[in-house]
């Protein structure tokens, strides 16, 4: 990792955000448990990555706790996907977001048997439910 120039502090919670067309940005209102307030922008190119970045290593910083002790996550809500090719062949899902967003994932052709599998039981466990 490089070195950290400037430390914000920790960040216990999200007040507010904000789109920014005309900077092509997007704005967050964090704040801490001290209940002081920062402001963070990030260009709307990055914000995706941003989001991926910070999904991958809450995993890492709480993969050592018991399951009952795990934070619990906020699901993003989506509005629509697109599933497809890259140019170079690799496959991914393009999620659309609540409010316009989107956010692209890149998975390896040798998900897709799992994550058919994953959908096909998801869709049989529903049916099952909505029957009974």
């Amino acid at each position: 990792m490089t070195e950290i120039v400037n430390t914000a502090p920790k960040f216990v919670r999200v007040l507010s955000g904000e789109a920014r067309p005309e900077s092509k940005s997007v704005a967050l209102l964090l704040g801490t448990a001290d209940r002081e307030m920062f402001g963070l922008e990030f260009d709307a190119g990055v914000a995706p990555a941003v989001i991926a970045a910070l999904a991958s290593l809450v995993g890492k910083a709480t993969e050592h706790l018991p399951g009952n002790e795990r934070p619990s996550s906020q699901a993003l809500q989506t509005t629509g996907m697109t599933f497809g090719l890259n140019e170079h062949g690799q496959p991914g899902i393009i999620l659309a977001l609540e409010g316009g967003g989107e956010i692209a994932l890149a998975l390896t052709l040798s998900d897709l048997p799992m994550l058919k599998q994953m959908i096909d039981e998801t869709l049989a466990a529903e049916e099952l439910a909505r029957k009974h």
